[in-house]
């Protein structure tokens, strides 16, 4: 097998379009006095860089390994790490930083035993810090809200359909009057009211006692529309969460 050495840091950059995995002016002077240093003695030094919010939004490792170039070597005009020719200087800066010239990527593959891999799950679900400084993506909220607020139509039409069909059946004797459906519409609100008060089942609970207490019945329809309220609920609470961490995010790494 192949042998090396390197070292490796982590660029947790604000989430963007692309990767935060490159080396800076500092990364590529560190990285050069390294090669020098353990090259010679036949222990290749590599860099490899991190990007962690990338890599927990995206849920896969978003790392890459560099190698600098020799003061001496000139690269390919435009070449950028990755072997490919731009001619956009922004797009250079962009990606691969001010000193798009002086280094170059390496081809990285990365595998786990399955116990390992369980590790990893395990941390990730539950300790990883990363997920207290990540911010889900503005498209992925949007979507998430779009979604919560469709299916609150859904259920409050078929609650307010609901209401209506008793106000029609308690009017036999005449077309029902707006007073009454009114009043139906206002038990409506109050029932929605009531459910988002009680437990999200209408099965009945166990006491302290050992005995059962009763929930207060929700009919299907109430019980779809409280599911629906909570969604949005849980959404905007999210967004209130995610810019607050944003903020002391900024703090932290400013």
């Amino acid at each position: 097998r192949e042998r090396f050495c390197g070292w490796y840091h982590s660029h947790p950059f604000e989430l963007g379009d692309h990767s935060h995995c490159f080396l800076s002016q500092t990364d590529l002077t560190t990285q050069l006095q390294w090669q020098r240093l353990e090259d010679p003695h036949g222990n290749p030094f590599v860099a490899i860089v991190v990007d962690p919010l990338r890599s927990a939004a995206m849920e896969i490792p978003e790392l890459k390994a560099f190698r600098a170039y020799p003061p001496e070597y000139s690269p390919k005009a435009n070449e950028m790490p990755d072997g490919q020719i731009e001619p956009r200087e922004k797009i250079r800066l962009e990606y691969w930083g001010s000193c798009w010239n002086r280094y170059y990527e390496l081809d990285v593959e990365y595998f786990m035993s399955s116990v390992s891999r369980t590790v990893m799950e395990r941390l990730t679900q539950d300790y990883l810090w990363m997920r207290t400084l990540t911010r889900t993506t503005p498209a992925i909220r949007t979507a998430a809200l779009e979604s919560a607020v469709q299916q609150y139509k859904v259920a409050a039409s078929s609650v307010a359909s609901s209401s209506s069909s008793r106000v029609m059946s308690a009017g036999a004797a005449g077309a029902p009057t707006s007073e009454a459906y009114a009043q139906a519409r206002a038990e409506q609100a109050m029932a929605a009211v009531a459910a988002m008060a009680v437990a999200p089942s209408p099965a009945a609970t166990v006491g302290p006692s050992g005995g059962s207490s009763k929930v207060p019945f929700l009919s299907e329809k109430a019980i779809k529309l409280q599911k629906a309220t909570h969604e949005i609920s849980q959404v905007a609470a999210e967004q209130v969460c995610d810019d607050t961490l944003q903020q002391i995010k900024e703090q932290i790494f400013a």
